[in-house]
């Protein structure tokens, strides 16, 4: 925990005091601090932390750094008090500046260096503490679209924990799926993550299940399946890139998802080559809901013109969504001798100037 700022004369740390509280031993804390200067020429700061038995095991990152007025710095202290006695441990987090650039010769001026002592204070326990809670919400979706969870880890214990976390969906007194993984989180900290599982449901009512071995109770969520699908997502628009013989091209599409679900779908590109054959890349992609993407494809392709077609296509469809054509245009080579021509002509105009002035 670290609480109000303090400041020296230019150099300045908020919070001003860093204190943990009900640290267990073998345990681990962490928090963030903003150091700022009104020097605006720049502070060269070094940290470090007193006495030594305590900096041992509290450290602060970056140890060193320069800092400019109206650009503070964020340090990150940790506390890891490895094998350290419960207890009360008490110190001071140091702050000692210079110039970060040398002061001119002839320069009458004084400079006064700031430093900063910020007092530490952490309570180290003996007993652990485990304490968390978990939740999961469900993002809304389509008959037969892709299923969204973010699941909720909540750490109100003195100890990190990696719970196993197990998601269940089901229907009526069914379980339709389920899902294990492992989060992570320190003490104090609250991690959300976003999973998504592969289970393309029917219109109806389901419910979500999240639980934690550690974490008390598990939390069930009601959801409801809506249908039927409507528009999913939209190919906005496909370019070529300039391309040129011996390089790779590339192809570039604008995808949108319209819809209220996350989408999975696959970009297919086809370039219709001169022996007659069709050369053809995809690429999955996954869309939030009104997210927009770019996907590029690069195809290695002689000099000559492609006729090209792009579209989307989903496996549980099995048909192609709108098609969009296009010509894809290959040069034999990059007009780098033309730049190089331009570059000597400009050098040899400069040469012709000078020697005229001289004359």
């Amino acid at each position: 925990m670290l609480l109000p700022s303090v400041w020296a004369a230019g150099l300045g740390m908020s919070p001003g005091r860093v204190e943990f509280t009900n640290l267990y031993v073998d345990g681990f804390a962490a928090e963030d601090a903003l150091v700022s200067a009104t020097q605006p020429d720049g502070l060269l700061v070094r940290a470090s932390v007193e006495p030594a038995s305590l900096g041992a095991w509290l450290t602060v990152e970056p140890a060193a750094f320069t800092v400019r007025g109206g650009q503070p710095q964020r340090l990150r202290i940790t506390a890891e008090p490895g094998g350290v006695a419960p207890g009360v441990h008490e110190g001071t987090l140091l702050l000692r500046s210079e110039l970060s650039a040398p002061i001119p010769a002839g320069d009458a001026r004084s400079t006064v260096l700031p430093a900063l002592a910020v007092p530490v204070r952490i309570e180290v326990v003996g007993e652990a503490l485990v304490a968390c809670d978990v939740g999961v919400k469900v993002l809304p979706v389509a008959e037969d679209g892709l299923l969204a969870v973010i699941v909720r880890l909540r750490n109100a214990g003195n100890v990190r924990l990696s719970p196993g976390m197990e998601v269940l969906l089901g229907e009526g007194d069914n379980i339709l799926q389920d899902a294990s993984f492992v989060m992570s989180a320190l003490p104090g900290e609250t991690i959300e993550e976003k999973r998504f599982i592969e289970h393309r449901l029917g219109q109806g009512s389901r419910w979500a299940l999240v639980s934690a071995q550690e974490c008390g109770e598990p939390v069930l969520v009601p959801f409801e399946v809506t249908g039927p699908r409507r528009a999913i997502l939209q190919l906005e628009g496909v370019s070529a890139g300039q391309g040129w013989a011996g390089e790779y091209v590339p192809v570039t599409a604008v995808i949108t998802n319209t819809h209220e679900a996350v989408v999975e779908s696959t970009l297919i590109v086809e370039l219709a080559m001169p022996d007659g054959g069709v050369q053809r890349l995809s690429e999955t992609i996954r869309l939030e809901p009104g997210e927009r993407q770019n996907l590029t494809l690069y195809f290695a392709l002689q000099a000559g013109s492609y006729p090209a077609k792009a579209y989307l296509t989903r496996e549980e469809l099995q048909a192609a969504g709108e098609v969009t054509e296009l010509l894809v245009v290959v040069r034999r080579e990059p007009p780098v001798r033309v730049y190089l021509v331009l570059v000597v002509l400009l050098a040899l105009a400069v040469l012709l100037l000078r020697a005229i002035r001289r004359r």
